[in-house]
């Protein structure tokens, strides 16, 4: 981050904060960007929720039983029964604040905090406390409070040298489920031609997304590739395909992930947010026609980032036999599974314990 330095507060005038033009203030470029979004925020919400997972009916298997589902996976035949979960915490998001950690059980066997993201990890070895005939249920409780979040059409207008997150490039590479392929490059190239202003060229590569792509459950290949040639998927395709569409235009782009949580739905979802030079990440929802840098208080922020790095992966796991692949995992909402010689009822829930209109 730069040192602190003075800053013109005109800027924030276009975000209707009312400091006077004339007045100088002193603020590090952290607290400039906190001033700026504060001022997009409304309508707050108060929300307590706890996060299961459901697990019923354990089996460990053994002896020729073992053998045989190790062959089934495709891993060593000596591979000892493995079951381990990991799952990310909520934490504070562009809209979701104060948030509060009202218990876990039972406790995560150990917790890390990823560099990429700075998602917050629980991790679970179960091999160390389950027999056949057990069942379990993980729960974390979590007290939020959501906003809604509506960016005015000036945002371009933020002083581009107010704030800087420390290493975008690592956002505009191409990797896996987000591939820059030629078609990508070529397509980004059609969508924003003639167009140089970053956000204007974000909101033409959205409304080229929310009007061109048909929502749908069939996704036989998850990836921005497919999502391309099909203009078809889920939220999960929505986005990707937003995603290498933005990088490709040099625009820093990530995936988040939660729920759609309220009393009348607790459905996933993912989204995306892009990273403009003076405000820092802000939210873009392709599969909603009023989702262009804005969101509302009906949602779980739990992780951000695609490839989240994870750790106590087994060597023998991939996207074929389990939810990760060499220390990493796709994404993240509720919770990611790898298990071996393990059979078992595998479920999640979320419950609203308090929600304020």
């Amino acid at each position: 981050m730069k040192k602190e330095k003075l800053l013109l507060l005109s800027s924030i005038l276009l975000l209707s904060l009312g400091v006077n033009s004339c007045t100088f203030l002193e603020k590090s470029n952290v607290d400039f960007q906190e001033q700026i979004i504060k001022s997009l925020l409304s309508e707050p919400r108060f929300v307590e929720a706890e996060l299961l997972v459901i697990i019923k009916n354990v089996e460990i298997l053994n002896g020729d039983s073992l053998i045989a589902n190790n062959k089934r996976m495709g891993i060593p035949e000596n591979t000892p029964p493995t079951f381990r979960l990991w799952s990310s915490q909520p934490k504070e998001y562009i809209n979701q604040r104060d948030v509060q950690y009202l218990g876990v059980s039972p406790a995560p066997t150990e917790s890390f905090t990823e560099d990429e993201n700075q998602n917050l990890i629980y991790y679970w070895d179960l091999m160390k406390s389950l027999k056949t005939g057990d069942s379990l249920v993980i729960s974390r409780k979590v007290r939020y409070t959501l906003y809604n979040l509506k960016t005015p059409e000036n945002i371009d207008q933020i002083d581009p040298n107010a704030f800087f997150e420390d290493d975008p490039a690592r956002f505009l590479i191409s990797e896996d489920f987000i591939e820059i392929t030629d078609s990508i490059k070529e397509k980004a190239a059609e969508i924003t031609a003639g167009e140089t202003n970053s956000v204007k060229k974000t909101k033409l590569i959205y409304d080229w997304v929310n009007g061109n792509m048909k929502y749908t459950w069939n996704v036989p290949e998850r990836s921005a590739r497919s999502a391309l040639k099909t203009c078809s998927g889920d939220c999960g395709q929505y986005s990707y395909l937003f995603i290498a569409l933005c990088r490709a235009s040099g625009i820093p782009a990530r995936l988040v992930s939660g729920f759609m949580l309220a009393p009348d739905t607790s459905s996933y979802h993912v989204w995306s947010e892009v990273q403009f030079p003076g405000t820092g990440w802000l939210p873009v929802d392709c599969t909603d026609k009023n989702g262009f840098l804005s969101l509302d208080n009906r949602r779980l922020v739990t992780s951000r980032g695609m490839n989240i790095p994870l750790f106590n992966v087994p060597d023998w796991a991939d996207y074929k036999n389990s939810e990760a692949k060499d220390d990493h995992t796709d994404f993240m909402q509720m919770v990611t599974v790898v298990m071996s010689g393990v059979k078992a009822n595998i479920r999640t829930q979320r419950i609203i314990l308090k929600y304020s209109k």
